[in-house]
C-alpha cells in the first residue's frame, strides 16, 4: 500500500528538476526582452544569456532522465518527464544553431565598430577642413577669432591677438593638426586587444553552446525508439557506413566480373554481383522511407 502511494507521487528529482527548468526559462526570457532580432548586439547578449544558464537546463533534464529511469511517479508527472527529455533532442539543435549565430554577431559588432570610425573620421576631416578655411580666410585678428567661437574653435587671448597675423595662422594650423592627429588616433577604429578580447568571448560562448548541445543530445529521450538523439544519430552514421562499405564492395565485385566476361560462368558472376547492388539498392530505400 505504501509502495502504490509512494508510486502515484512525484519524486525529489522531479521537483528540483523542473524547479532548475523554470530558473532557466525565467532567466533566459527576461534577459532577452525585449526582442531585437535584427540588432548584433541583441544577437550576441541572446547568445550569452543561453550559454551561461545552460547549466541549469543541462542539470534539470539530467534528473528528469534519472526521474525517468527510476520509474516511479504518477502517470502525469511520468508523461511530462518525457515530453521534456523529448524536446531537450529539439533545445540541443538551438544550442548548435547558437555557434553560427554568435559568429555573425561578432562579425557584424566589429563591422559596426570600423563604419562608426570611419564615420567619426570623415566628421573630423569636414571640421578640419572648416577650421583652416577659416583660418586662411580671415583678414585680422578680430575676424580669426569670430571665425574660430562659430565653430566652437579655440580662444584667442589678447596675447594672441596681439601677433602678427601670419604667426598667428602658422600657429594656429600646427596646433589644429597636432589636435586632429590625436583624435583620428583615438578614433581609429576597434584597437587590437578589443578585438581580441570580442574573439577570446565569441570562442568561449562558440565551445560551451557545443558542448550544451552535446549534453542536451545525450540527455534527450524518445520513448519510441527508446533511444537520445545522440544514439539516434550515432547509429544512424554506423548504418550509413556500413551501406556505402557494402556499396562498395557491390561495385568492385561489378567491375571485376564485367572484365571476365568470358563464357557462361562469367554472365553467372555478373548476375551475381548485379543481384546483390539491387538488394543493397532496396535496403537503402527501405531505410530512408
Amino acid at each position: 500500500m505504501e509502495r502504490s502511494r509512494s508510486a502515484e507521487t512525484s519524486s525529489p528529482l522531479d521537483w528540483t528538476g523542473f524547479l532548475l527548468l523554470a530558473l532557466f526559462s525565467i532567466w533566459s526570457l527576461l534577459a532577452i526582452l525585449p526582442l531585437q532580432l535584427f540588432s548584433p548586439v541583441w544577437a550576441h547578449q541572446l547568445v550569452v544569456t543561453l550559454v551561461n544558464n545552460g547549466p541549469l537546463l543541462l542539470i534539470g533534464v539530467a534528473l528528469l532522465r534519472l526521474a525517468i529511469a527510476w520509474g516511479a511517479g504518477a502517470p502525469a508527472v511520468r508523461a511530462w518527464r518525457l515530453r521534456v527529455c523529448r524536446l531537450a533532442a529539439l533545445a540541443a539543435v538551438v544550442y548548435l544553431l547558437m555557434v553560427p549565430l554568435d559568429l555573425v554577431s561578432t562579425w557584424r559588432q566589429v563591422q559596426g565598430l570600423q563604419l562608426q570610425a570611419q564615420s567619426r573620421q570623415r566628421a573630423m576631416d569636414r571640421v578640419e577642413q572648416q577650421a583652416l578655411q577659416a583660418i586662411d580666410q580671415a583678414a585680422d585678428g578680430a575676424s580669426l577669432a569670430s571665425r574660430l567661437r562659430q565653430l566652437q574653435g579655440p580662444q584667442l587671448t589678447s596675447t594672441d591677438l596681439a601677433q602678427p597675423l601670419p604667426d598667428l595662422k602658422l600657429q594656429l594650423r600646427a596646433s589644429l593638426a597636432s589636435n586632429f592627429a590625436a583624435l583620428r588616433n583615438q578614433a581609429a577604429g576597434p584597437r587590437a586587444e578589443t578585438v581580441f578580447a570580442m574573439g577570446r568571448e565569441s570562442l568561449r560562448l562558440v565551445l560551451s553552446a557545443l558542448v550544451c548541445a552535446l549534453g542536451l543530445s545525450a540527455l534527450s529521450w524518445n520513448a519510441a525508439t527508446q533511444r537520445s538523439q545522440l544514439q539516434a544519430v550515432a547509429h544512424g552514421l554506423a548504418k550509413m557506413r556500413q551501406r556505402n562499405q557494402a556499396l562498395r564492395k557491390a561495385i568492385n565485385l561489378q567491375a571485376q566480373g564485367s572484365r571476365r566476361r568470358n563464357g557462361r560462368g562469367s554472365f553467372g558472376r555478373d548476375q551475381g554481383s548485379n543481384d546483390y547492388l539491387k538488394e543493397i539498392l532496396r535496403e537503402q530505400e527501405r531505410d530512408q522511407t
